[in-house]
């Protein structure tokens, strides 16, 4: 009876309060377009950016309930979850997980720092349906 009793509250204490929180900015919510990459040009932070077409419809689709879209991630893994935390948008696929930092973002436009090996942005627009 006791190890049924452990079993139970166990299961119970590791449902919806262990999960972490949304904190999902109002403004992230909908469809994103990308449609410039900034690059610097040579070793500083002065560069130009350039025009970006994917051919989609809209590239990412953060939803209210924290699911996400991301058509060119491939077909096993267009669809996760997401939530934000200090200034990241964290991401879970079933190919992976990932960490995207804002950079700035408004009702309409949304920039996220792609930086690896040098400082690059992504700049994506919000789509009107």
């Amino acid at each position: 009876m006791l190890i049924f009793l452990t079993l139970v509250l166990t299961t119970f204490s590791c449902t919806k309060d262990n999960e972490e929180p949304k904190n999902i900015p109002p403004e992230l919510i909908g469809k994103w377009k990308i449609t410039h990459h900034f690059s610097p040009s040579g070793s500083g932070l002065e560069g130009t950016w350039i025009e970006v077409n994917t051919g989609l419809e809209q590239d990412i689709w953060f939803k209210k309930n924290g699911e996400i879209i991301m058509k060119s991630l491939g077909e096993n893994c267009e669809e996760g979850t997401f939530n934000v935390m200090e200034n990241e948008i964290h991401f879970k696929f079933p190919c992976g997980e990932s960490t995207l930092p804002i950079d700035s973002l408004s009702n309409t436009t949304l920039i996220t720092n792609v930086s690896y090996i040098k400082y690059e942005l992504n700049k994506y627009i919000k789509v009107v349906e």
